[in-house]
């Protein structure tokens, strides 16, 4: 599944870096290698370098996890190209896709269903003034259909 991820990122428009150990490489055809090296060499894949800098650490192989500072958001262009980024990775995997903090995979801010083309902005709110004190809740804020 990644080789098919990492084959439609080289053929795509998307911007992107690959280095090994902070050096330039080629992308490798095959993800497989890069696990079976990776207590010796530090793998990091940025797409979108100069604008998003989404970048994956090839930490497990049986999950796709790339890192983003929220501080490339920086307004409505930034926010959606990361949209169309985060579609663009369900569709290739016909996968569903969130963006979560570090972490809280249950508490996703972003979630994109390929079976239903849908990107679906999520909210984190928090209950206060003693309602539920520290309960939190994901409450639907938005919907994107797409064609």
């Amino acid at each position: 599944m990644l080789d098919t991820a990492l084959a439609r990122l080289g053929a795509s428009r998307w911007p992107f870096s690959f280095t090994l150990d902070d050096q330039p490489a080629a992308l490798p055809d095959q993800v497989a290698g890069l696990f079976a090296r990776r207590a010796t060499t530090s793998p990091q894949l940025v797409v979108d370098p100069t604008a998003l800098s989404v970048a994956c650490h090839f930490f497990v192989l049986c999950e796709i996890e790339f890192d983003l500072d929220p501080r490339a958001l920086t307004g409505a262009p930034a926010f959606g190209r990361l949209r169309a980024f985060i579609r663009a990775v369900g569709r290739i995997l016909q996968k569903p896709v969130i963006l979560a903090p570090e972490n809280l995979p249950a508490r996703p801010w972003l979630r994109f269903d390929p079976a239903k083309a849908a990107l679906d902005l999520l909210l984190l709110a928090h209950l206060s003034r003693g309602r539920r004190s520290g309960a939190e809740r994901v409450a639907p804020l938005s919907h994107f259909p797409f064609p």
